[in-house]
């Protein structure tokens, strides 16, 4: 599957199914793992959670999602766009349930923008980005290393 498939939608909660349906189907054609598409599903719930502001109403989401080879990126932003940034608690907890379902991502909170990818059978090592109007921060994901010896397995020390 190549292709290209764009959503509108009101910025309300109750239509964020809608912004799953989409992600989990292209994903399914793209041969996806059923983990991968139920992480998408998760994560565009929460995409929605993040640009979503429950004191704002009358707007919608743009969602465009692109499958192609094995790869899926996806990008939501609000209009139109908020005069607010998103708070940073909510960045946050977004960083904390989408960190290890993607494979990177980045937010432009001033602009309630998101660019998320995902590629199958990929193991993420994610890498995050939250863009300000000054500077660009970016946090790579920590690795993990383990060394294994005789009395089982302990973190590998680093120097």
């Amino acid at each position: 599957m190549n292709g290209d498939v764009r959503v509108r939608l009101p910025a309300a909660p109750e239509y964020s199914t809608m912004a799953r349906t989409p992600a989990t189907h292209i994903a399914r054609l793209l041969g996806f793992a059923t983990g991968e598409v139920s992480d998408l599903s998760l994560v565009m719930e929460a995409t929605m959670v993040l640009l979503l502001d429950p004191e704002r109403s009358g707007d919608s989401i743009t969602l465009s999602y692109r499958g192609k080879a094995g790869i899926m990126t996806i990008q939501a932003r609000i209009n139109p766009e908020p005069n607010f940034p998103i708070r940073p608690g909510r960045i946050d907890w977004f960083e904390a349930t989408v960190g290890l379902r993607v494979d990177s991502w980045k937010l432009d909170p001033d602009r309630h923008r998101l660019w998320l990818q995902k590629t199958t059978g990929c193991i993420p090592q994610p890498t995050s980005t939250v863009a300000t109007a000054k500077t660009t921060t970016s946090t790579p994901a920590p690795a993990k290393t383990t060394t294994s010896t005789a009395g089982g397995t302990e973190p590998a020390r680093t120097s």
